[in-house]
């Protein structure tokens, strides 16, 4: 099928990339989508020349958490993975807890995915092998660091570790020991561009894997303190995410080690996502600290979606919500927290797949064959 085409194509294109992102400003930043397309489909209207990514002259990034709990996990990961191959300068996917092969929440990916049929274990497993090779976060002009939930707990655990291609890719944060990451070798047949053979590349000295994946899990998982007067004397404290009392890796980072990590790197301000918003955006931390929200009417909810502007003059950040007009979108509890219909892939909307169908006829998927991403064939 092209879906499992555009997975292949995808995973070759990026498999190569540092898993931190250095950006410059003007970039629209774009928080959780939860398989919302028409979310998606409507800031692209709004974003874009001629709902083309290829004519943006301001870049998108998107901080993760595109599937499950929505109705179209498949067509936002069919719309955003298309956009990167047509214009890979035009758009920025880092990676979000969600895209992760232990996680199954809700209306899930993967139960998406069964509904296809035959090829839909396949399409599931090359998704997941796509997601190990996302960027965990990433900075724009070296002053605001941008990511899905949060940042290292540790100060010890540098961010230019992400630089180093030793660096584990894992299919999944979550799972216990070593096997849920696969480390990429000297990346053979690899041939860096001749500016990327200049850079020495930073190495990352800490050889334990679950370290690594501590490191990886506080970027996509860490929420702030509920308070921000709450454990004010503290760097981290125990997240409500956690399993039970016992449970502590999922922390929450407090006004203190958010201003020590500030201070580490000489940012200015954090944007993340990972919670919803009833506003779309959430300014809080002393306007260091932005979370964004981008999935209208979630959960029954009233909520707008929300946008963030990062521009390179002052006041340098610009925040936005609305409320798509389409009446055909709603994220309904139902969606959230029920079993999901039987479905076939061909059932959806015409409006739907007409854009899934037009992004996949612009790429050439005539090399794609070699290098795909197989859903077993590594330690995870």
């Amino acid at each position: 099928s092209k879906v499992s085409q555009l997975l292949t194509a995808f995973y070759k294109s990026r498999q190569n990339d540092p898993l931190i992102a250095r950006l410059r400003s003007p970039q629209y930043v774009v928080g959780d989508l939860h398989g919302s397309f028409f979310d998606l489909n409507d800031i692209i209207s709004r974003l874009t020349p001629f709902n083309d990514i290829q004519f943006t002259t301001t870049p998108i990034t998107f901080l993760g958490d595109y599937v499950d709990r929505g109705n179209h996990s498949i067509e936002v990961l069919v719309c955003l993975f298309s956009m990167k191959i047509l214009a890979p300068n035009a758009v920025n996917l880092l990676r979000g807890n969600h895209e992760d092969s232990a996680l199954i929440d809700g209306k899930s990916l993967q139960q998406a995915c069964e509904d296809l049929g035959p090829l839909g274990s396949e399409i599931h497993a090359k998704a997941i092998k796509c997601f190990s090779v996302l960027p965990l976060c990433a900075t724009i002009d070296k002053r605001i660091f941008i990511s899905h939930g949060g940042f290292p707990r540790s100060p010890d655990m540098d961010i230019s570790f992400l630089e180093d291609y030793s660096f584990p890719r894992f299919t999944s944060v979550l799972e216990d020991g070593t096997e849920a990451g696969k480390k990429l070798k000297p990346r053979l047949g690899h041939v860096p561009s001749p500016s990327a053979a200049k850079k020495v590349r930073p190495q990352c000295p800490i050889k334990q894997v679950s370290k690594l994946k501590e490191m990886a899990r506080d970027i996509l998982w860490s929420d702030p303190t509920g308070s921000e007067t709450e454990l004010i004397d503290e760097y981290m404290g125990k997240s409500e995410r956690c399993a039970d009392d016992n449970d502590t890796s999922v922390v929450t980072f407090t006004p203190l080690s958010l201003n020590r990590f500030l201070d580490q790197y000489g940012f200015s301000l954090v944007i993340r996502a990972h919670q919803f918003q009833i506003n779309g955006v959430r300014v809080s931390h002393s306007a260091k600290l932005i979370t964004v929200f981008s999935a209208s009417r979630y959960c029954d909810d009233v909520n707008p979606a929300g946008l963030v502007l990062v521009t390179p003059f002052a006041p340098h950040v610009k925040l936005a919500s609305y409320t798509p007009n389409d009446s055909q979108k709603h994220l309904s509890a139902e969606s959230c927290n029920q079993q999901p219909p039987q479905r076939q892939f061909n059932l959806k909307t015409s409006f739907t797949l007409a854009e899934v169908n037009c992004r996949l006829s612009d790429i050439d998927f005539s090399d794609s064959s070699d290098s795909s991403p197989k859903g077993d064939d590594d330690s995870s």
